[in-house]
């Protein structure tokens, strides 16, 4: 199972989320990536964040979300964490990412779009405090 990390990076209610383009439709991402070999998950994710964003975070000592996705294309262990720009603003490094833009998308859009992970609506229950286990399960994810 691949281990994927990601931010959840809210400011002034919106989410950070970076877009790519297939299939002749938009994908928001949430920022992260995969583990290196030996690597811890909060270290991999401020890595990521620093190459393909170019921006230094905090990030919180446990994670938020944890979601599965069980597919033709593997399975793939989705950890988010809560994250905090401590210095830089989000720009695409283009030799890390193929993102077309970073974007900030409004916490009351998220379920408007298709987002990888598809974890809007958990993201918006969590952020109310309404999500009361921070292990979602298996997830549907859309593919483009």
């Amino acid at each position: 199972m691949k281990v994927r990390v990601a931010a959840i990076l809210i400011q002034d209610h919106n989410l950070l989320t970076m877009r790519y383009h297939y299939g002749g439709q938009d994908l928001y991402n949430l920022p992260g990536g995969n583990l290196e070999f030996g690597e811890e998950m909060r270290a991999a994710l401020a890595r990521e964040l620093d190459e393909e964003l170019q921006i230094k975070t905090r990030i919180a000592e446990d994670s938020a979300l944890i979601a599965e996705v069980h597919n033709e294309k593997g399975d793939t262990l989705h950890v988010l964490y809560e994250a905090q720009i401590v210095s830089g603003i989000p720009v695409l490094n283009p030799k890390e990412t193929t993102a077309l833009e970073a974007v900030w998308l409004p916490l009351e859009k998220l379920e408007e779009i298709n987002m990888y992970p598809a974890v809007s609506k958990e993201i918006k229950n969590w952020k109310a405090g309404l999500l009361k286990e921070r292990h979602i399960g298996e997830i549907e994810q859309v593919w483009l």
